[in-house]
C-alpha cells in the first residue's frame, strides 16, 4: 500500500457512474457547476448555453426597438398638437392686434363704447325689466305647503312681483292634511285657473312636510327647502341683482337669516330677541330696510313673526304692529286668524 493523501484501509468500486454534464429537461436558465472545472466541460453543454443566450438577447433587444419606435410616434403627435396649437394662438394674437389698430384710429372710442354697452346688456336687467327664465327653470312651480309652519309669504308674492306670477294659483290639499290654515282657507276656496300670461305659474299643495319645499321639475332639479329659500330664489329670478351694492345686499341676507332663525326658534326668550332684532331693521321706517316698497325681507319677517306662537307684533311696539297690520290687509288676511 502506497501512502498518497489521507490512508485508507481498502478501496470501493462507485456502484454507479455520474456522467460529467447533467442537461435538465425543463429550466428557467442554466447554472454554471462550480465543482466542475471548466476544461471538463463538454462542447455539447457550450453550444446550448451560447445558443439560448443569443436568442434572450435577440428578444430584449427586439423589445427595445419595438418600444422605442411607439416613443417615436408618440412624440411626433405631440410634436404636430403642439405646432397647430402655435399656429392657433399665432392666429388670435394677429386679431386681437388688428383689433386695437381699428380702436385707435379716430372714431374707434364710440365703436369700443358700443361694444361695452352690448356686453353689459346681458348682465344689466334694470332697463329691460323682469328677467327671462324660460331657460332657467320650468314656467309651473309646485309649492308644498306645511300645515306646521305655513309660508304666509306666498300670499304677497304678486304684490312683490306685480308681472312674476299668477294672480289666483292653484290650490290643492293632499290626503295627508285633514285641515287647512284657517288664514289661507278663503284662498284655498278662490279660482283655480291660472294666468298663462304671467312667467310663473304657480301651484301650491297642502302636504305633511316639516317644511315648505320648491319644486321646479320633479325630474331635473331637486326641492328647494325653506321659505327663505323660496324668496331668494324668486329675487334673483325675477330682480334686478345689480341695483343693490355689495354693502346693502349683505344686510339683506342677515336680515333673511334672522328671519329664517325666527322661523324654528323655540325658546320665548330667543325668538323675542331676534323678533327686536327685526324691529330694529324696519326701525321708524315703513319697509324694512328702509326700503321704498314692500321686499322679500318684509314678507319673511311678516311671516316669521306670524309663525311664531310666542310673540305677536303688538309687543314690538307700534310702527312693527302698523307695518303687520299693512301686510296682512295686502294679503288679504287677519292677523288674529292665524294658526
Amino acid at each position: 500500500m502506497t501512502l498518497n493523501g489521507p490512508s485508507k484501509i481498502y478501496h470501493l468500486k462507485p456502484v454507479f457512474q455520474l456522467p460529467e454534464s447533467l442537461e435538465p429537461k425543463c429550466s428557467m436558465y442554466n447554472m454554471k457547476n462550480l465543482h466542475q472545472p471548466a476544461s471538463r466541460k463538454s462542447s455539447v453543454g457550450k453550444s446550448t448555453d451560447n445558443t439560448a443566450d443569443d436568442s434572450n438577447e435577440n428578444k430584449i433587444i427586439s423589445e427595445v426597438l419595438k418600444r422605442q419606435e411607439e416613443l417615436i410616434r408618440h412624440l411626433q403627435n405631440i410634436q404636430s398638437k403642439v405646432t397647430d396649437l402655435k399656429q392657433e394662438l399665432t392666429n388670435a394674437s394677429s386679431s386681437v392686434s388688428s383689433v386695437k389698430t381699428k380702436s385707435s384710429v379716430p372714431g374707434g372710442s364710440v365703436g369700443k363704447k358700443d361694444t361695452k354697452s352690448t356686453s353689459n346688456k346681458n348682465i344689466s336687467l334694470s332697463n329691460n325689466g323682469p328677467v327671462d327664465i324660460k331657460n332657467i327653470i320650468d314656467k309651473n312651480i309646485v309649492i308644498n305647503l306645511s300645515p306646521v309652519r305655513p309660508a304666509y309669504s306666498v300670499l304677497i308674492l304678486p304684490h312683490l312681483w306685480h308681472n312674476g306670477f299668477n294672480t289666483d294659483p292653484t290650490i290643492h290639499v293632499h290626503s295627508s292634511v285633514s285641515q287647512v290654515p284657517s288664514a289661507f282657507s278663503k284662498k284655498s276656496q278662490s279660482s283655480q285657473v291660472g294666468n298663462s300670461a304671467s312667467p310663473l305659474n304657480l301651484r301650491l299643495i297642502w302636504k305633511d312636510v316639516p317644511d315648505t319645499e320648491l319644486i321646479s321639475s320633479p325630474i331635473k332639479a331637486s326641492p328647494l327647502l325653506g321659505e327663505v329659500s323660496m324668496l331668494r330664489l324668486f329675487h334673483r329670478l325675477l330682480c334686478p341683482t345689480d341695483s343693490l351694492s355689495i354693502e346693502h345686499q349683505i344686510v339683506v341676507d342677515s336680515a333673511l337669516d334672522t328671519c329664517h332663525q325666527l322661523l324654528y326658534a323655540t325658546q320665548k326668550n330667543t325668538a323675542f330677541a331676534l323678533a327686536k332684532k327685526l324691529a330694529e331693521y324696519l326701525g321708524s321706517t315703513e319697509w324694512m330696510l328702509g326700503s321704498s316698497s314692500l321686499s322679500i325681507v318684509d314678507a319673511a319677517a311678516w311671516s316669521a313673526i306670524l309663525n311664531n306662537k310666542t310673540i305677536s307684533p303688538n309687543q314690538l311696539g307700534p310702527n312693527v304692529t302698523k307695518w303687520s297690520q299693512k301686510i296682512s290687509a295686502l294679503a288679504g288676511i287677519n292677523e288674529n286668524t292665524r294658526k
